[in-house]
């Protein structure tokens, strides 16, 4: 089954035999099957965030619950279909040793969060069905108000060289940041 959240941002399939459920107050959902986790979300990115600041954070409150918490392994990997960062955490834990995996990735001044925890014993078992949800984790079809796909922001938001305006959605009170290059203006203006 192919999961789209309630505000289009994005896709992700759900392998049979697993439940979901969503997360009020949000457009995150979880995905379970016995005691693995997959968390899928959509988020706000802060002026001056990035994936790699968003990634520290989930670090620094992992090893807060769990003090034992070893890093496995950093990479450089796709998220939701764009160059993202992942991180993979082993916590001793106090019941069963924990495997904990964190990826994402910016675009549309968003971050794409696919978040997952699975006993270490299951993970070589898991690890193929997580990786393949992972890989169908991706922009939704549609975007809010029908608006048209931007350029995706560098790693840093925001990006240097670029010039800032304001759009505000028909939907009221929501005002979202269009950035174009001074490159892609003159290109425009040199057109017409």
């Amino acid at each position: 089954m192919v999961y789209g959240s309630h505000d289009l941002f994005y896709v992700v399939e759900i392998p049979a035999g697993w439940e979901y459920r969503n997360e009020e107050g949000s457009n995150e959902i979880t995905i379970s099957k016995d005691d693995v986790s997959v968390s899928v979300a959509v988020v706000d990115a802060e002026i001056g965030n990035t994936v790699e600041t968003l990634l520290e954070a989930r670090k620094k409150l992992l090893l807060e619950r769990c003090p034992s918490a070893e890093l496995h392994e950093e990479t450089t990997q796709a998220v939701a279909g764009v160059a993202g960062r992942s991180l993979t955490m082993y916590c001793a834990g106090p019941s069963a040793p924990t495997t904990v995996r964190v990826s994402a990735s910016m675009q549309y001044w968003k971050f794409f969060v696919f978040y997952v925890t699975c006993p270490t014993a299951k993970w070589s078992e898991m690890q193929p069905i997580v990786d393949r949800m992972a890989r169908s984790f991706r922009h939704g079809d549609g975007l809010p108000e029908g608006r048209a796909e931007r350029m995706r922001p560098s790693e840093a938001w925001p990006a240097p060289a670029i010039d800032k305006k304001i759009e505000v959605n028909a939907a009221p009170g929501i005002a979202r940041v269009a950035e174009q290059s001074s490159r892609t203006r003159q290109r425009r203006n040199h057109d017409r």
